[in-house]
């Protein structure tokens, strides 16, 4: 069943691409915005009367017009006025489709479930994990012991130690479906530690994810191909930690709850 289509109204953003959102704006409505400037100005005339006269023989009156504008000009931060408009357009011209199951990739996709965030530096806890693991595995006797298994938990804690994990985002739609995708930190409307002190363990019901369907191409080869598969196999291990194995991956523009 697919989620109601949300109305132009009311967002509550937890989440804004801070470099697509702009883009696609600027492809939609032909440029960059950046800020907005509100202009108000009003004009006051008064109008003044007095006596006038010429050698005490001619006599008269005599007017005068004063003319005073005031103004004020306010400049507006353009990100929600962006997001707003980027997704009523994608929206309201059926640019996102619903059927994100059946999606290709590289498709905007539309999804409605229950979501919860995952902060870049609770996953460098997993870690502590693998360090068990690898314990586990080496206490193991004889032809029990994996040693291959051993050298691939501590490449992969090697690799938590030197790159920048992303944080992430999970939602399970209401069909059992589960999409999952990257987030950066500059685009959430919060911090994700906050949602953990608010929230718990549980998720946020009923968010909207609007994003790019990711679907993984053919293999290709790379030269030197035993340090790149390496490096490769790593980053899918962790990856494999990260992510929920029979998730659908997206890219996402932006997360929102609707107001009613």
């Amino acid at each position: 069943m697919a989620p109601d289509e949300p109305a132009a109204g009311l967002y509550d953003f937890l989440y804004r691409d801070p470099v697509r959102i702009p883009s696609f704006y600027s492809q939609l409505f032909g440029g960059r915005l950046s800020t907005v400037e509100l202009t108000t100005a009003a004009r006051e005339a008064t109008e003044r009367v007095g006596k006038v006269s010429a050698m005490n023989v001619l006599s008269g009156e005599a007017k005068g017009v004063e003319d005073r504008t005031t103004g004020r000009k306010e400049v507006i931060d353009a990100a929600d006025l962006l997001a707003g408009e980027v997704l009523s357009d994608l929206i309201g011209k059926r640019r996102v489709r619903e059927d994100f199951a059946d999606a290709p990739s590289n498709a905007l996709i539309l999804v409605c479930g229950d979501v919860t965030f995952v902060d870049h530096s609770a996953l460098k806890l997993g870690k502590i994990a693998i360090e068990a693991s690898i314990k586990a595995e080496e206490k193991k006797k004889g032809p029990q012991k994996d040693r291959d298994a051993i050298r691939g938990l501590e490449m992969v804690a090697r690799l938590i130690d030197t790159i920048a994990l992303p944080s992430m985002f999970v939602m399970r739609t209401s069909i059992g479906l589960v999409v999952a995708g990257q987030v950066q930190d500059a685009g959430m409307s919060e911090p994700i530690s906050a949602h953990y002190f608010k929230h718990g363990a549980s998720t946020l019901r009923d968010v909207y994810a609007v994003g790019v369907k990711e679907l993984d191409g053919p293999p290709i080869e790379l030269p030197d191909a035993q340090f790149f598969t390496g490096v490769m196999g790593m980053a899918q291990a962790l990856g494999g930690l990260m992510f929920p194995p029979d998730a659908i991956r997206m890219t996402p523009i932006a997360l929102f709850r609707k107001h009613f």
